[in-house]
C-alpha cells in the first residue's frame, strides 16, 4: 500500500484492523458526499430506523483518521456484532482490499469539491491542534485558502 499520512489522516491506521466478511467501505474523496453516502448505507443496514448508533465518527468510523487512538477505534470495531460499515478518505492504492468486503465510491466535479473543502478548512476549529501536532511528526500543515 502508498504510504498517505498529513496532519489529519494516517493509511497506517489500517495496521490492526482485522476484517470480516460483508464488512462495507465507504471511499470517497473528502467534500465528495461521504456522511451522504454513510447514512444511505446505515439505513440499508437498518432499513427498520434502529440504528445503534451514530453513524458519522460512532458505528462507521474514519479508519485513518487521527482523532483518537488507532487502538481505541480497532477495538470499538472489533466489538460490534453488526454488519459493519467504515469510511475512508484515502485514494484505492493506499487502502487494504479485502474480497469479502464492498467498496462504496462517490465522486463529485473537483471544482466543487476543492471549494467545498476551502470552506470546510476555514471553518475547522481544529485546525491548530492538527497543525501542532504535524510539526511535531515533521508532516507539512494544513494548507489554508484565502
Amino acid at each position: 500500500m502508498r504510504e498517505y499520512r498529513n496532519a489529519v489522516m494516517d493509511n497506517a491506521r489500517w495496521t490492526g484492523f482485522e476484517p470480516r466478511p460483508g464488512d462495507v467501505f465507504v471511499c470517497t474523496p473528502s467534500k465528495c458526499g461521504t456522511t451522504w453516502m454513510q447514512t444511505i448505507v446505515a439505513n440499508l443496514i437498518w432499513p427498520d430506523g434502529d440504528v445503534p448508533g451514530p453513524v458519522v465518527n460512532g458505528i462507521a468510523p474514519w479508519i485513518e483518521a487521527k482523532f483518537g487512538p488507532a487502538d481505541a477505534m480497532h477495538a470499538m470495531l472489533k466489538a460490534q456484532t453488526h454488519r459493519r460499515a467504515m469510511k475512508s478518505h484515502t485514494p484505492a492504492d493506499g487502502i487494504p482490499w479485502f474480497n469479502e468486503a464492498k467498496y462504496i465510491t462517490v465522486a463529485r466535479d473537483g471544482r466543487d469539491a476543492f471549494m467545498s473543502w476551502c470552506n470546510h478548512v476555514q471553518r475547522m476549529k481544529m485546525t491548530d491542534m492538527l497543525n501542532a501536532r504535524a510539526a511535531e511528526e515533521g508532516l507539512p500543515p494544513m494548507k489554508k485558502f484565502d
